[in-house]
């Protein structure tokens, strides 16, 4: 008779009210191209009972360093924005022009791998994890020169291109 009476419980009300009994556990970190951010999955258990299984959360607030890290990765090395950066956009032509060189050369090994651009974009960035903080920091600093890359820091590019031309001569 009194389960009759009784109201449905939207799992917002328990996230709301057991805040301070409430679990929090984050996995599947990634870059997600649509929202420009480092995301991570939610899930939110309250006495082991799941309230929330699979909530996007920006992955900054949990873990910032590892954030950055991804963010470098998968966005700015990959060039995988939905945005054009205008040094983005020479750093990713700059490393095509090197590797387009490195074939003609049929040698590996002259030019920076992902893992060493990736270095780069650390030294050169604070911790930020999305796109709308590049931009501001960009903004900021009135230019984008510090995260431009020149072309002897991803290959020994002069002494290469001096000996193999682009076209061959008849």
């Amino acid at each position: 008779m009194f389960a009759r009476n009784v109201a449905n419980i939207k799992s917002e009300w328990l996230e709301e009210l057991g805040r301070d009994n409430c679990r929090h556990t984050y996995a599947a970190a990634h870059w997600e191209k649509n929202r420009g951010q480092v995301v991570a999955l939610e899930k939110v258990t309250l006495f082991g009972l799941t309230i929330v299984e699979q909530r996007s959360v920006a992955y900054e607030r949990i873990n910032p360093e590892e954030a950055k890290a991804i963010f470098i990765r998968e966005a700015l090395v990959a060039g995988e924005t939905n945005r054009k950066i205008p040094f983005l956009e020479h750093n990713l032509s700059l490393w095509q022009k090197a590797l387009v060189l490195e074939d003609k050369l049929r040698k590996r090994g002259f030019v920076n791998d992902q893992e060493t651009i990736a270095r780069l974009y650390e030294q050169r960035l604070p911790v930020i994890s999305d796109i709308r903080s590049l931009l501001k920091l960009i903004k900021d600093k009135g230019s984008d020169d510090f995260c431009v890359f020149v072309k002897k820091i991803l290959s020994p590019w002069r002494r290469m291109k001096m000996k193999y031309p682009s076209i061959l001569i008849k």
